[in-house]
């Protein structure tokens, strides 16, 4: 797996060879601009590309996390300080998984025929997000064996909640 692959694939290259097709969303932090991706075919539509959405336009080299999820499964890339990206899959079948919603909050105003809605919170700072009620996340629970301490070791976005 080659995670340049993968970050070249959300920006509009071709779909990597090894790709599954459970990969529905995404979403990418950059250093100026977070945006949301929803997967059709084997092209992503972004947050950044939709007209009026006011997201910032995505640049590679500023990426350094992004999140490629779907039911199933969670590619994980991020950006180390030498400015390689890494990367990490987390299944759902790996562990004891506990499932936790993120909602969106404020009233969705669609964009257009887009898969992707504007929301604002109390403060007023406006988002953009696909269609939903939010994020179903799951986090993966661990125990130490020396402590019996339970500890959250990894979460891992599922899907987009059913829309309102």
């Amino acid at each position: 797996m080659n995670p340049f692959e993968y970050l070249s694939w959300l920006l509009g290259g071709p779909k990597p060879a090894d790709a599954s097709a459970g990969l529905t969303y995404a979403v990418l932090q950059a250093t100026d601009t977070l945006v949301w991706a929803v997967r059709e075919g084997d092209t992503w539509h972004r947050t950044d590309q939709v007209q009026g959405s006011g997201v910032r336009p995505l640049q590679a080299d500023r990426v350094f996390e992004a999140r490629l999820f779907g039911p199933e499964e969670q590619l994980l890339l991020w950006r180390e300080g030498d400015g390689e990206l890494r990367h990490s899959l987390l299944r759902a079948t790996e562990g004891e998984w506990i499932e936790k919603p993120l909602n969106f909050v404020g009233a969705p105003h669609p964009l257009g025929g887009s898969p992707f809605t504007l929301r604002s919170d109390e403060a007023g700072r406006v988002t953009v997000v696909p269609h939903g009620k939010g994020v179903l996340t799951a986090h993966l629970l661990e125990e130490d064996p020396e402590t019996d301490l339970v500890r959250i070791a990894a979460t891992r976005f599922v899907k987009i909640l059913d829309k309102e």
